[in-house]
This record gives C-alpha cells, sequence and structure tokens, in this order.
C-alpha cells in the first residue's frame, strides 16, 4: 500500500530508513577537497606568537611583529581571510603595541630617575668646558 509519498511499507528493503523512506547516497569526493594550507597564514601566526612571547626584547619583537602583520596582509587573496591570519595580525599588533609600551615606560622610568639627571648634568658640563 502506498501513501501520498510513495513510500513501500511492505518492501524488506534494506535501503530504507526508519521513517520508512528509500534513500539513495553516494558520495562525490571531487568537490570535497581540503583548500591547501595558506602558509603565509600560517607564518603570520607563528610571527605573531613569537612578537607577544619576545616582547621585551624590542630588538627582536617590533621586527616580528612588523612581518606578522605583512604576512597577514599577503595571506589575503582574494577571499576573507582566514583565521590563522586574522589570529596573527591581531597579536602581531597587540605584541608591537605592549614592545612599544614596555618601551616608553623603561626610558620614562630611566629619564626620572635622579641618577640619570646627575651623569646628564655631568657629560653636559663636561663637554662644554672641553669645547
Amino acid at each position: 500500500m502506498d501513501d501520498k509519498y510513495n513510500c513501500h511499507y511492505d518492501d524488506n528493503d534494506t535501503s530504507t530508513n526508519n521513517y520508512r523512506g528509500t534513500y539513495h547516497y553516494e558520495p562525490n569526493f571531487e568537490e570535497q577537497k581540503p583548500e591547501p594550507p595558506n602558509t603565509f597564514a600560517t607564518a603570520s601566526l607563528v610571527l605573531g606568537i613569537l612578537s607577544l612571547v619576545l616582547c621585551c626584547c624590542c630588538y627582536v619583537s617590533i621586527p616580528l611583529g612588523g612581518l606578522g602583520i605583512l604576512f597577514a596582509i599577503l595571506s589575503k587573496t582574494g577571499k576573507a581571510m582566514q583565521g590563522r591570519a586574522k589570529t596573527g595580525l591581531s597579536l602581531s599588533i597587540v605584541g608591537l603595541c605592549l614592545t612599544l609600551f614596555l618601551t616608553i615606560a623603561m626610558i620614562a622610568s630611566t629619564i626620572s630617575n635622579g641618577e640619570f639627571q646627575r651623569q646628564y648634568q655631568y657629560y653636559q658640563e663636561y663637554f662644554e668646558n672641553t669645547l
């Protein structure tokens, strides 16, 4: 007996599902190829992590952060930016900002120190007397 969806309830076919309807599945593996990994996005992520970890070493962190930002921008090839590239971009920016903040704080604390001012006065007097 058929219902309005033409399902055969009396069939003992193994291809019927629990809803008593037949199904047919043919996987199409040609359309499901994964995208090749974007090496610029991966490089941006690695450089962003290194920039953040090495933020106390400004000679190392600033070039790493700059290259991380550059590689994140280069990884965008006509499509939306991948998650790795976005994360690398944000980590590189945070690493650069933290490096600049720590460098400015170090310079400010050194200048505000009394010993620095005494040494500066000494060198200033020394060079005025020798010229």
